[in-house]
């Protein structure tokens, strides 16, 4: 292991600031392709995600999604959305919509709901 390397990463994650997603609707720009990670909680259970750069009102955050398994999640939304652009994510534009239920933060692509309408 490269424990100069390790710093670095450690380093490089602090200075990011990270989007959390409060309730409300966002305008986002996704800069570049996302990242693989691994989120490993607290009973040390393995969750994969994706990390994005995206940019909102022109300042940018670092974003990660868990991998989804349907196009409701909001990974799979997505991946729908990216169909459009060539399977691609880098500059993908879209409206996050976030609602809560009291319990859990639902999210919303509204440009990516007709494409789903026509998958499923």
């Amino acid at each position: 292991m490269d424990l100069k390397q390790e710093y670095e990463k450690i380093e490089e994650h602090i200075k990011v600031e990270w989007f959390k997603a409060k309730i409300g609707k966002y305008q986002i720009v996704i800069i570049g392709e996302p990242e693989e990670d691994v989120y490993v909680s607290d009973d040390e259970k393995q969750i994969e995600q994706v990390v994005f750069t995206i940019e909102i009102l022109k300042k940018r955050y670092k974003w990660s999604v868990s991998k989804g398994l349907t196009f409701a999640s909001l990974y799979g939304q997505i991946i729908a959305l990216s169909k459009q652009n060539n399977y691609k994510t880098n500059g993908l534009s879209f409206t996050l919509l976030v609602k809560n239920d009291g319990y859990k933060n639902d999210y919303t692509i509204l440009e990516a709901m007709d494409l789903i309408n026509k998958i499923v």
